[in-house]
């Protein structure tokens, strides 16, 4: 006999709520990352951030998911007295 529980398409629903997407706006950007906006926008013309999306004909954003991503992908740095001797 089956246990009473969720379906596989109520367990679907329910994953992408948990996936909901949130837009950052670039103040947000530059305060969670915690650089300048003159960077931001050095880094996203080198290819060096996620790409931003244009929301509207005078709004941009960032999907939030992406930016975490990106500040979980960079590495770890060495405390400050590794790598001297």
């Amino acid at each position: 006999m089956r246990k009473a529980g969720r379906t596989s398409a109520t367990r679907i629903q329910v994953d992408r709520v948990n996936e909901r997407t949130r837009i950052l706006f670039e103040p947000d950007v530059c305060e969670l990352v915690g650089i300048s906006r003159p960077t931001l926008l050095r880094w996203q013309k080198q290819g060096l951030f996620p790409v931003r999306r244009q929301l509207g004909p005078n709004r941009i954003g960032w999907l939030e998911r992406e930016v975490l991503d990106w500040i979980q992908s960079r590495p770890q740095a060495q405390a400050a007295n590794e790598g001297r001797r």
